[in-house]
């Protein structure tokens, strides 16, 4: 007969198991990330203004659900750009933007948080997705995914500007918060890479915007290089 401390022990083992085949099980079910080769660094000319961060529903630069990088806390970089030469009202621009998404394999997913906004121009806008508990994402919640929220259109001349904050995130099946931050950089080469090769979006370039930290501020902008990838639909 067993002991209760057996008992005990061999249900941990089983549940550390069950975990493990889990999460085995969500890591396949994660698409692989493209990897974008080298590309050229450009110049926006006659460009509105760009915000550097995603700002939280407070208005706040957004700090990654409190998690901390390397003991620090973090800031969600913009780092994405998106030009609409095509678009003739901000609704067509949206739906352009949403059906193009989907394309690249970033469909509307439930299972992250929302409300985000961010500035381009004058202008702070809110996400898109609009829907509460959602993000565009290349693969469900549960598993290790890339996902983001993209803001805008701001018209000007005569083009629509998007900007968009793309991030990795692993899961944690033992944390309180089951997601954890992995990557910006990741997150956001394959979501460009994604629109370059299946959509109407094709890669420019990328713009330095300077929205990272440096090894001795007290916050952190992770793995980010403060470059945003520009993408384009022309005429």
């Amino acid at each position: 007969m067993k002991t209760l401390g057996q008992k005990c022990g061999i249900g941990i083992i089983t549940l550390l198991f069950v975990a493990i085949c889990i999460y085995g099980i969500f890591y396949m079910l994660t698409p692989l990330p493209k990897k974008l080769s080298a590309f050229n660094n450009i110049t926006l000319n006659q460009a509105p203004h760009f915000g550097l961060w995603m700002l939280n529903p407070s208005g706040q630069e957004s700090n990654w659900l409190s998690q901390k990088y390397q003991g620090k806390e973090m800031r969600e970089p913009i780092n994405i750009i998106l030009i609409d030469e095509v678009s003739s009202s901000p609704e067509e621009a949206k739906k352009r933007l949403s059906d193009n998404c989907s394309l690249a394999g970033y469909d509307r997913r439930m299972g992250h948080s929302a409300g985000y906004k961010s500035l381009i121009g004058n202008v702070i806008y809110n996400q898109i997705p609009e829907e509460s508990n959602h993000a565009f994402s290349n693969t469900f919640y549960i598993s290790p995914n890339n996902h983001g929220r993209i803001f805008g259109p701001h018209y000007y001349e005569g083009k629509y500007y998007f900007t968009g904050a793309l991030s990795r995130e692993t899961i944690d099946l033992f944390a309180t918060v089951k997601h954890a931050y992995s990557s910006f950089i990741t997150a956001r080469d394959d979501f460009a890479m994604g629109l370059n090769e299946y959509s109407d979006y094709k890669i420019m370039g990328k713009i330095d915007l300077k929205n990272l930290f440096s090894s001795e501020n007290a916050l952190t902008t992770g793995d980010h290089d403060g470059n945003a990838i520009i993408l384009v639909i022309k005429k």
